[in-house]
């Protein structure tokens, strides 16, 4: 992947900034980069986690979510909900939370 800063976004706002340590995105965060609160009750407090290690970028479904994680890939829909460990992800994928709030990668 080339260089350069990763932003997970909804819509037009940075929700986080990826970097060296995971991001665990959900309603409630306490991560101190948080720009965002994601606040639809049926968002998990700890819905997902993202990392970013060696050039690519994963997601993990954490703990797992009660309402369920979706990557929409090519048009196609694939439920990570519940899947024991991380998938990749890619720069073109959109992120589905709970079938309430998408997510998008962005790089600048």
């Amino acid at each position: 992947m080339e260089r350069g800063e990763i932003r997970i976004v909804k819509g037009d706002a940075t929700i986080a900034k990826l970097g060296n340590a995971p991001v665990i995105i959900g309603r409630e965060q306490i991560e101190p980069f948080m720009t965002e609160k994601l606040k639809a009750a049926s968002i998990s407090r700890e819905h997902i986690k993202i990392a970013q290690r060696d050039g690519r970028i994963y997601i993990e479904d954490f703990k797992p979510s009660k309402n369920g994680t979706w990557i929409i890939r090519e048009g196609q829909a694939i439920e990570i909900t519940g899947k024991k460990g991380e998938t990749e992800l890619f720069l073109t994928d959109e992120i589905i939370l709970s079938k309430v709030v998408t997510l998008k990668l962005k790089q600048d």
